[in-house]
């Protein structure tokens, strides 16, 4: 949903015709909204869906004609339809004896738009991006409701970069000075003080407080508990080191109850999410040493794969990058096959806009970056089509000596000290190799590779770059090391008597 944000005006103020309303556009998606009201009572599932209405109208005596009630038939007519626009498609009224027909359903989510950016993906541009973003008292927001969230988000991956020292401390006094109501933002400032040397044992105290008695936690103290709130909850207990079995076993028997049949957890007695899934998985990984966990997780596991979208992300309807980024996290966690989390991570370098952010959001930007980050340590060489050039561009006569550059990126953090770069004419697989190099690639930066080959006919060149063909190196994405460029030869003309 987009809202548009101006403090100046007052929320109460009526709308007005001829106005124009300004301020800062702000998305918030349904996980917003359950992280601060909590999970809706009664839940979806139990809820009702069908409504019926009956309209009375009331005249003056002497008054009724009979033509008043074309009118209310438009209006009941109406009703029916905008209950079904309110609710999605989701609800029911009936106001005449018969359904009516061809209400709208849903039209699912359109996601906001995203500037290009016409430089390569950089997480760096991302911290910069938070440090800039960051507010005078030392927090980050996306709306005024989840600024713990976001805030807690934001440190826990500023801390991974010397550039954001300052910002990550100013973050963490702000922290320090807030009350969390909600079990989510306190589990995520706790983990984000404890990392950094903070004593917690009060905040830790408090937690423990708000367990139920069926071994979970709800988004506070009186509400029912879900497998979100406790697998946050259990992960922070994994970090703290906290040695009590008999609360962390309840714990846990509570998130195995809560898996559904087809592998996943939802935020109650739902459908699978992806978050509520993530979580959960992530919390079982902590404690798979010690409990008896590996069913719950290679179902769950199997679930959250399945649910890649064709985009390469993953969302419970269009991809989302909070979404994406958790399945990513919880992936690595596993280390399940490259593949699924490489796209997923395309995905989301795809979608940084040229500001360096994700959405102009500081949460999905955090957890963008920490995504990338941590996905990026290893080194990944990547060489792309428009990274090949050729001087001359065309080949106008024969024999001809062509220079071939390749632009060939390193976006992992971590130095290459030497890898080969091959030159084939043609698929690989053909073994036409033309010429191979071995040279270092710094983390995080792009190095050009010349090459010099002799052209003797004017057909066209399939040129193959193939970075590493024998996977010397651990790369955290193995499906970028390949890339073609064409040379095609310009037709020219030579007549001679």
């Amino acid at each position: 949903m987009l809202l548009i944000d101006n403090p100046g005006i007052d929320p109460a103020r009526m709308p007005e015709v001829g106005i124009t309303i300004d301020g800062t556009p702000r998305y918030i998606s349904i996980d917003d909204i359950i992280a601060v009201e909590g999970e809706r009572i009664p839940v979806p599932s139990e809820s009702q869906k069908t409504f019926k209405t009956a309209f009375i109208l009331i005249t003056s005596p002497g008054t009724f004609t009979g033509y008043e009630l074309y009118g209310i038939e438009n209006i009941r007519n109406e009703w029916v339809t905008r209950f079904s626009v309110l609710t999605d498609g989701e609800g029911i009224m009936q106001a005449a004896p018969a359904p009516k027909e061809d209400i709208p359903i849903n039209p699912g989510v359109t996601l906001p738009p995203v500037t290009p950016r016409a430089l390569p993906p950089s997480i760096d541009d991302g911290v910069t991006w938070l440090i800039n973003n960051q507010r005078i008292d030392g927090s980050w927001m996306d709306l005024e409701q989840t600024i713990e969230r976001d805030t807690a988000e934001t440190v826990l991956v500023l801390k991974n970069f010397d550039i954001a020292h300052q910002s990550y401390s100013m973050g963490l006094q702000w922290l320090n000075g807030v009350y969390s109501g909600n079990t989510d933002y306190l589990s995520r400032k706790i983990k984000g003080l404890i990392d950094s040397g903070e004593d917690v044992s009060a905040l830790l105290d408090e937690l423990l407080s708000r367990q139920h008695s069926d071994g979970g936690w709800g988004s506070n103290g009186s509400y029912g508990s879900n497998p979100v709130d406790t697998s946050l909850a259990l992960k922070v207990l994994a970090v703290t080191g906290y040695p009590d079995q008999g609360i962390i076993s309840k714990a846990i028997e509570y998130l195995k109850s809560k898996q559904n049949a087809d592998g996943g957890w939802g935020s109650d007695d739902e459908e699978s999410s992806i978050e509520a899934t993530a979580n959960a998985l992530s919390a079982f990984n902590k404690y798979r040493s010690n409990y008896q966990l590996e069913d719950q997780i290679s179902k769950g596991i199997a679930w959250l794969m399945q649910r890649q979208n064709p985009d390469g992300g993953f969302g419970n309807s269009p991809s989302t990058i909070y979404d994406t980024a958790l399945a990513v996290l919880t992936l690595r966690e596993f280390d399940v096959s490259t593949d699924i989390p490489n796209n997923a991570l395309n995905y989301i370098l795809n979608l940084q806009s040229e500001d360096g952010s994700w959405y102009e959001s500081p949460y999905q930007t955090a957890l963008a970056v920490n995504a990338v980050w941590k996905a990026t340590i290893d080194p990944d060489l990547s060489v792309k089509s428009d990274g090949i050039t050729f001087i001359p561009p065309t080949v106008k006569s024969l024999p001809s000596n062509i220079v071939i550059n390749v632009n060939v990126w390193n976006l992992g953090r971590t130095e290459v000290p030497q890898a080969k770069v091959v030159l084939y004419d043609g698929e690989p697989s053909l073994g036409r190799k033309l010429e191979e190099q071995s040279l270092a690639f710094p983390g995080h930066a792009s190095t050009t590779v010349t090459f010099s080959v002799t052209i003797t006919h004017g057909n066209e060149h399939r040129f193959y770059i193939s970075i590493d063909p024998e996977n010397l190196i651990k790369e955290s994405n193995e499906i970028n090391n390949i890339a073609l460029n064409i040379l095609r030869p310009e037709p020219t003309y030579d007549f001679e008597i």
